[in-house]
């Protein structure tokens, strides 16, 4: 068998050069004729009885087309978003979801609540409109923090409580008695702000509607555009076919534009109304408050140990700031957090209960990583505060708790069954390349230069890999091969990977490889990209795709070199049989299959095979992650030092790509633990509006970090694939955060809040430096 040569390789992204060269096609790219602009207009109160909308100024103002009200919207029949994503099966509480209406009628729930949707001839023109729309609110205190919620100051709902939901996994009364036996218990207490997905590219929509089919068409910057086609034809009870939507090349997502947006609604219902294709592209001030918010969590871990300084049990309890209704992906990121808290640990018995909450802001959604950063940074610090309570190192207290390679799978105490992975192994190569040993002399000179440093560890394992697939493979009569892929790329470099990956099963050239994506009308089915399941997954049914495709060729071979298909070889492309000489490759029999007279209609015309996979079990990649940083005490600046990743992600198609996934989750990571949080003030009010008040990581102050994959294939799939697109978010949070503890841990700070900005760190240590030191 010829050797594969394009799985494993670090191939460059085919994609980058028109990227580069200024010649992606974004869907603000796109121009019709006779297309108009649309603007929103949005409440400036987060929480009140909207008593007067007046939009006659508006309406008669210069290019103006019309003013679309909620009233127009509820009298056209038209209903909500609907969460999909809370299984009835583990929810406990009988959900109180929210109102999720795409535009406000009188009851207003946040800023940036949509009050009027303007269309005019230029966006000038729509801006200036909009700004001429005048409402009066009968303003009620808002529901802005998870307290706020759970002590009931206001109801987001009137009439109901703010509990949206709560589900629990494991055994609490099991649970409940080994801590009632407990020789020692240790406690960590866990808040996430609330973080905003800053992609690249904003939301951008174009929406078209046609009269001549009574068809809508949409192009939007999405990661799903199959699930919105589905969504809206649910919404506006029409047939499937009558929506075509295009996700074109999409500049990032990070799980906020993975479900259906208000604003895709909207245009696509204003579009049929006024018969004109319409724009939307909002100012990113406006996406701020616009977007689909991410995490805003808090969580307890407890920890109960024997006298033999062993965990026998955990506890979790979990609540999520929802926003003012729980969206259609909102579910994932609590029920996530909820299954993967338990970590890599052998905990006899466990129990995790999530509350999801109510609130007067933006709703929220999953963001990358979705529950299992939080997950991690829960049972991670609850590790660390144990060792710390019974005197022993973190990592060999982690260490005597790790799940034994031997015992996989390995059911947890909570609900999952983790398929393969070897997490000894994996903190033993980590605590080699590190160093660990080596702290206390590194951690001596920094102090000498009046610095303090700190390290921090996290070993992690996450879930991935969600329902199911389809793709195909069809090699044309040029012999081109094309992919049909029902995932959707947002910059995950799937031109690339999935064309090596049919080029080593089909003997072709990676360059003879296309890619057909994000299109509705071209792809038949799929579920987009999210969550770590497109090489997974749609890997796996582009497997699947590639072993009929080259069945159907062996069946054409057959008759076309006359010999029983038994008899026919596939190697390096080329098909052949020992009692004859010649040799046929794909694109020979692609072209006789079309052109001869002779091809049996039972074989088909034309070279081609569907795949599909269903992610039954699940995957869950693993790793340690280990971090080093400084702490200047005159400035609170923090500088990290070293970070390192040993991750099993199984088999690995492109370690380039995926390193640079690793990267990038890995500054996401350092943004959530030093920078980032969407601060709202007591009103509702989001203060951090723009990037001058909202901080990303600069791209000169993300360090280089080393990556390592050391893999374990699982065997859930075909490729032997996990997930590896959140493995730097997932542990990076937690090394990060705990390393920043250690390093103040001398000066006896423990509660160390997130973003952990310079000021913040001063302030801290300036206050233990202000009173006596701890006993």
């Amino acid at each position: 068998m010829t050797k594969m040569t394009e799985i494993g390789a670090p191939r460059m992204r085919k994609e980058d050069a028109r990227f580069l060269r200024g010649q992606g096609s974004f869907t603000d790219d796109f121009v019709e004729v006779g297309q108009c602009t649309v603007a929103m207009v949005r409440s400036a109160h987060a929480s009140g009885r909207c008593t007067a909308l007046d939009t006659e100024a508006a309406r008669n103002a210069p290019g103006v087309i019309a003013v679309l009200t909620g009233a127009d919207y509820r009298a056209d029949g038209l209903g909500p978003l609907v969460c999909t994503s809370l299984p009835p099966a583990l929810v406990t509480h009988r959900p109180n979801l929210g109102d999720f209406m795409p535009i406000a009628g009188e009851r207003i729930r946040c800023v940036g609540d949509i009050l009027a949707v303007v269309i005019a001839e230029t966006a000038q023109d729509a801006r200036d409109a909009a700004e001429l729309v005048s409402y009066e609110v009968a303003e009620d205190r808002p529901v802005v923090t998870i307290d706020d919620a759970l002590q009931g100051v206001a109801q987001v709902v009137p009439g109901l409580d703010n509990i949206a939901f709560t589900a629990e996994a494991g055994d609490r009364a099991a649970t409940d008695a080994a801590f009632a036996a407990a020789a020692h218990v240790a406690e960590a207490d866990v808040t996430v702000p609330r973080l905003l997905a800053c992609a690249m590219e904003p939301r951008a929509i174009r929406a078209r509607y046609s009269p001549a089919d009574s068809r809508f068409h949409l192009i939007t910057s999405t990661q799903s555009p199959h699930r919105l086609k589905q969504a809206l034809a649910s919404l506006f009870g029409r047939s499937e076919a009558d929506f075509h939507v295009i996700a074109p090349d999409v500049g990032g997502g990070f799980g906020s534009k993975g479900n259906l947006s208000p604003e895709e609604v909207l245009l696509c219902w204003a579009a049929e109304k006024i018969r004109r294709p319409l724009s939307w592209c909002p100012l990113r001030s406006e996406a701020f408050i616009a977007d689909f918010h991410g995490r805003d969590m808090r969580g307890r871990a407890r920890l109960a140990l024997d006298a033999d300084r062993r965990v026998t049990a955990a506890e979790f309890d979990i609540a999520y700031n929802m926003g003012f209704a729980v969206g259609p992906s909102g579910g994932v990121s609590p029920l996530l957090c909820m299954r993967m808290v338990q970590g890599v640990y052998d905990i006899p018995v466990a129990h995790s209960r999530v509350t999801g909450v109510l609130s007067n802001l933006r709703p929220t959604t999953s963001y990358r990583g979705a529950g299992r950063p939080e997950a991690t940074l829960m049972i991670e610090s609850a590790m660390d505060e144990a060792a710390r309570r019974i005197g022993e190192d973190t990592l060999e207290f982690r260490r005597r708790h790790l799940v034994p390679a031997g015992r996989m799978p390995y059911r947890t105490a909570l609900l999952d069954t983790y398929d393969s992975g070897d997490y000894p192994a994996l903190l033993a190569r980590a605590e080699t390349l590190f160093d660990w040993a080596g702290f206390d002399a590194r951690r001596a000179e920094a102090a000498g230069r009046g610095k303090l440093l700190g390290r921090g560890l996290a070993t992690y394992v996450e879930v991935c890999g969600v329902f199911s697939e389809r793709m195909e493979i069809a090699v044309e009569a040029t012999g081109n091969v094309r992919v049909t892929a029902g995932t959707s790329s947002h910059g995950q470099g799937h031109e690339t990977v999935f064309a090596q990956m049919v080029a080593d099963w089909l003997g072709v050239a990676v360059e003879d490889v296309t890619l057909v994506q994000g299109d509705t009308d071209r792809v038949h089915f799929g579920r987009g990209t999210w969550g770590s399941r497109s090489i997974a997954i749609g890997g796996s049914a582009l497997r699947r795709a590639a072993d009929a495709l080259i069945g159907r060729a062996t069946r054409l071979a057959a008759l076309y070199l006359k010999v029983d298909p038994g008899a026919v070889r596939f190697d390096a492309g080329l098909f052949s049989a020992e009692t004859t000489n010649d040799t046929l490759s794909l694109k020979d029999l692609a072209r006789m299959s079309y052109s001869r007279a002779d091809t049996p209609m039972e074989i088909g015309l034309g070279l081609e095979g569907v795949g599909y996979f269903d992610a039954k079990p699940q995957n869950y990649p693993s790793g340690c992650h280990m971090a080093e940083v400084e702490i200047d005490p005159q400035t609170g600046f923090t500088e990290i030092r070293r970070f390192l990743c040993v991750d099993d992600v199984g088999t690995v198609i492109n370690p380039l790509l995926l390193d640079g996934q690793v990267h990038g989750g890995f500054a996401q990571a350092m943004g959530e633990v030093f920078k980032e949080e969407a601060i709202h003030d007591a009103a509702g009010q989001l203060l951090t509006s723009s990037f001058m008040d909202y901080g990303l990581p600069k791209a000169q102050e993300v360090p280089r970090i080393e990556t390592l994959f050391q893999g374990t294939p699982t065997d859930t799939n075909p490729l032997g694939a996990k997930g590896g697109a959140e493995v730097g978010i997932v542990g990076g949070v937690s090394a990060l955060k705990l390393a920043l503890r250690d390093a103040l841990a001398p000066l006896g700070i423990s509660d160390i809040p997130m973003p952990a900005t310079p000021a913040r760190l001063w302030a801290l240590i300036d206050a233990a430096q202000s009173t006596d030191p701890p006993a």
